[in-house]
Parts: C-alpha cells; sequence; structure tokens
C-alpha cells in the first residue's frame, strides 16, 4: 500500500463545512428505482402460477420509489429446484410484457393489477410496453434469437406490427384501465416505450422472413412514443422514450453506439414525443470511470439534438454476469460495486439535463443461470432466504444519499492506466451533520482485493461508516481507503 495525499481543495473544504445547503438540489426518494422478479411463485391447483408476495423489497428495509415492470414475474422457479428457471406446464408468466396483457381474447390487465397491489406507500411503476404479441406481430415466426419456443419471449416479439394500430389500440386500452381502475387509479408514473432497441434480440431491425414493415427501428419506434405520448400525457402518465443500452461495452456509451442519436436526430426527433430520455447503464470494469464519461455523453447527445434540457433515466443496469471479464465474482464485490455506482451518479440527478433516476436490475434476480446472478436478495444460498451483502450495501447508500445535496461531481485523483484512482464525492446531508466526503480507491487491474491506499485525514471529519452500516471512529493522520466505499461525516 501507498500514502497518498487524498487530493480535494482545502479552502473550499473549509467553506462548505460552514455551508447548510450547498448550490444544487437534494436526492429524493424518486432517484430509487428497482426491478422485482419475484421468484417465490407458486403454482395453484388449477395449475396457474400465482405470486407469493413474500420478502417484498420493502418489508427487508431496501427502499426504492420507482417499480420498473420489465422482467417482474418472468423468471418463475420450479418448486424445490434451488433456482431452475421453470415454463409452462408447471409455471406460467405473471410477468406484463404487451404480449401477456394483450391476447387474441381480449386485454388481460389482471397481472398488472396484481402487481401494482404489491406498492408500498409512495411507490409508483415505470410501465416497459414492449415485445408484440404474436397474433399482431408482422413477422410471428422470428424467434428473436431466443431458444426456440421460449415462453417468456413467445416469438415474434421483436418484430413490430405491420401498422400502428395493435400499438395505438394496446397504449389506448391501457390508459384507459389506469385511469379507470377501481377504487383507485394504478400509481402509473412512467409509460416506458419498448426495451433495448439497439439489441437485436429485442428490437429485430431485419426480421428473417423479409417482410421490412416489420422492422424494429428508430423511425418505427419514434412514431410509437407520439403516439403513447399523445394517450399518456392527458393522463398525467410521463413518457420515457426507447432506453438504449450500452450492452456493457465500453467504450460503447449508454447511447447504444450511435442508436441514441438515431433517436434524437431527424427525422425521428424523438425528444419532441417523450418527456424522459430512457437510458440503460450496463459496466463492469472501473464502473466509476465509465459511468461518468457515459452520462456526460449522453447529456451531451441531448442537448445537441434539442438545445433544451431534457430528464435522463437510467432504467435498468447492474453488473449482471458475475463472470465477465472485470466483473464482481462474490457478494462482497458487488456491494463495492453497488455501492459505486449509486455514489458517482447521484449527483447528476441535479444537473442540467438531469439523471432524473436509476432502476437497479434487480431485487431477487438469481437463479442457478449465469446471467441472473445480479441480486439483493438470495433465495436458495446458505442462511436463505436473505439479504445479500450488495442488499445491505444499498440500503447503507439510500441513507447516504437520501435528501442529501451533491456539492460538486465526483472527483479521481491518480492515472487508470498506471495505477490506482483514488475517488471523492462531497455531499451536505444534515442527518450526518453536514458535510460528507464519500471516498474510495479504483484499482487499474479490477481486482478488488489489491485495490488500496493509506491518505492523510481530511480535516474536519471525525467518523466513517461502512456499506455494512458500521460506524468507526476516523484514523489520524491517515487512514486507508479500498475498492468498498465509506463516508466520512462530522457527526
Amino acid at each position: 500500500m501507498r500514502r497518498k495525499l487524498l487530493v480535494f481543495a482545502v479552502a473550499a473544504m473549509a467553506a462548505l463545512l460552514s455551508s447548510t445547503a450547498g448550490l444544487h438540489a437534494q436526492i429524493t426518494s424518486s432517484f430509487f428505482g428497482m426491478h422485482v422478479n419475484q421468484n417465490d411463485i407458486v403454482t395453484g391447483g388449477d395449475g396457474v402460477s400465482q405470486i407469493q408476495f413474500d420478502y417484498w423489497p420493502t418489508t427487508e428495509n431496501v427502499n426504492f420509489s420507482i417499480f420498473r415492470t420489465h422482467d417482474a414475474g418472468g423468471y418463475p422457479i420450479a418448486p424445490g429446484s434451488q433456482g431452475q428457471i421453470c415454463g409452462p406446464p408447471t409455471c406460467s408468466s405473471v410477468a406484463m410484457k404487451w404480449s401477456d396483457l394483450d391476447t387474441q381474447n381480449g386485454y388481460q390487465f389482471q397481472n398488472l393489477d396484481n402487481w401494482a397491489g404489491q406498492l408500498q406507500s409512495g411507490q409508483v411503476m415505470l410501465f416497459t410496453a414492449y415485445w408484440t404479441p404474436n397474433y399482431v406481430s408482422g413477422d410471428p415466426g422470428d424467434t428473436c434469437g431466443w431458444p426456440n419456443g421460449n415462453w417468456n419471449r413467445p416469438s415474434g416479439g421483436c418484430a413490430l406490427p405491420l401498422d400502428d394500430k395493435a400499438w395505438t389500440g394496446f397504449i389506448s386500452n391501457l390508459v384507459s384501465h389506469i385511469q379507470n381502475h377501481k377504487p383507485l387509479p394504478l400509481p402509473v408514473k412512467y409509460i416506458e416505450v419498448w426495451n433495448e432497441p439497439d439489441v437485436t434480440n429485442e428490437c429485430d431491425p431485419n426480421p428473417p422472413n423479409g417482410n421490412s414493415q416489420a422492422a424494429c427501428t428508430a423511425s418505427r419506434l419514434a412514431k410509437m412514443t407520439q403516439i403513447a405520448k399523445s394517450y399518456a400525457a392527458p393522463a398525467g402518465i410521463q413518457v420515457i422514450s426507447p432506453p438504449v443500452t450500452n450492452d456493457g461495452v465500453y467504450p460503447k456509451s449508454m447511447g447504444g453506439n450511435g442508436y441514441l442519436q438515431q433517436l434524437l436526430n431527424p427525422p425521428n426527433n424523438v425528444w419532441q414525443y417523450a418527456d424522459v430520455i430512457g437510458l440503460h447503464g450496463y459496466v463492469s470494469q472501473h464502473i466509476d470511470t465509465k459511468l461518468t464519461d457515459e452520462i456526460l455523453e449522453a447529456q451531451s447527445e441531448v442537448s445537441t439534438a434539442c438545445s433544451c434540457s431534457m430528464p435522463l433515466y437510467n432504467s435498468e443496469g447492474s453488473w449482471l454476469q458475475t463472470d465477465d471479464v472485470g466483473n464482481p465474482s462474490n457478494e462482497d464485490e458487488q456491494a463495492a460495486w453497488l455501492g459505486t455506482a449509486y455514489l458517482v451518479q447521484a449527483y447528476y440527478a441535479t444537473t442540467s439535463n438531469p439523471l432524473a433516476g436509476y432502476a437497479f436490475y434487480g431485487w431477487d434476480y438469481e437463479t442457478n443461470s449465469k446471467d441472473r446472478e445480479s441480486a439483493l436478495w438470495d433465495w436458495w444460498g446458505p442462511g436463505a432466504p436473505r439479504l445479500t451483502a450488495a442488499g445491505a450495501a444499498y440500503q447503507q447508500v439510500y441513507e447516504w444519499l437520501l435528501n442529501a445535496t451533491p456539492q460538486a461531481a465526483c472527483t479521481s485523483s491518480g492515472n487508470l492506466n498506471s495505477g490506482d484512482l483514488e475517488w471523492t464525492c462531497q455531499f451536505y446531508n444534515s442527518a450526518y451533520g453536514g458535510q460528507t466526503l464519500a471516498v474510495w480507491d479504483s484499482c487499474s487491474d479490477n481486482n478488488y482485493y489489491d485495490c488500496g491506499d493509506y491518505v492523510n485525514t481530511p480535516s474536519g471529519y471525525l467518523w466513517y461508516y461502512d456499506l455494512t452500516g458500521q460506524k468507526h471512529a476516523l484514523p489520524t493522520p491517515t487512514f486507508q481507503i479500498t475498492a468498498w466505499p465509506v463516508l466520512l461525516t462530522t457527526k
């Protein structure tokens, strides 16, 4: 370990310690979103899957405001299988895709109603409208790159209908159901148009059966966003544009390697129809540097396209696969990843083209399939059911950031190509005595356990909190920072 000076402006720090608010807006609970699979799904005597709503996140003190419906109920677990995904005839989907709610027998909104009934006080839905029902798909034979006959992604879903009638009918009936639901309207704040349009097995630009009218393209999606807005706006529902993804590849950006520009720029001009610009942020190595770069790039692309300020929303992101190079390989590393991801994004909730929120993927996406290991809740491991280390880290970061006022963007010192980066983020949070400072180390070799430096203890701070919630006296004249963020406080 090397001893380094933790670089920040001492004079500015002293001024901030006497401040009571700072220059930016507070981070509210609406910044925190969540995906919930609810793997605890059982099959009734009639053979129909039903959700057994045990361990909803907020009952375990994992708080959030925005529930994104994508993949909710899409991966039920076979009884007694210890994590094996279950499909028909044993289990049926309780998901809320377009294809789940729009059937040849009419619109069936029961799944939506059931999930809405689980929301706690102050929680609202971000409804993701996507996956074309087979009976209206312009290419019903398109398997979309999913296993043939995949019950959760039925064929034809990644292709679009041949015209806009089916989409218009679904959106109009969806909004009507939301408004007229009894005894109260459903708490849907956002309708998001499609999911990851730059990923071909979600949105196929070249349907294999040759009908170009079924192609899932930026121009069709822009028109669908316009249609959604025409029905959502009178109901007070905001529309999120099709959320492009970096799909875990860097320097490929949240802009989908140019797809966001296609949506934003003429002739598509999706910013004219959406209230919020959708993004997805999957990163593995050096998440602090990459998320910062990608948010700044997306903000710049929006500003260039519309010469305006529009909110962005990172509606899905995590480390996803634990065996990808640079991804966290165990719970402790996942805790470090999660803490870092929230801290670096929080500042941008208060800027021009603000990042309105981040919906983590997800609460309980934990099965024996490697691509569903991003979980805050463990159903099957030793001691389960239980909160994971990442879940505990989420609890702490939520407390660190709720009602906090960012003082500036997170900054780093050092050289990532030749060594470590020491990161600092300044917040004002009266719950912790006023000025706080989040600090951690980011290693060039992505080895969490080799990552760490001794740095000079900044003046004015007396304590630090770790990602388990423990409070410690802050050592002087130096202390060690690692890949696991800690929060320095005056109280």
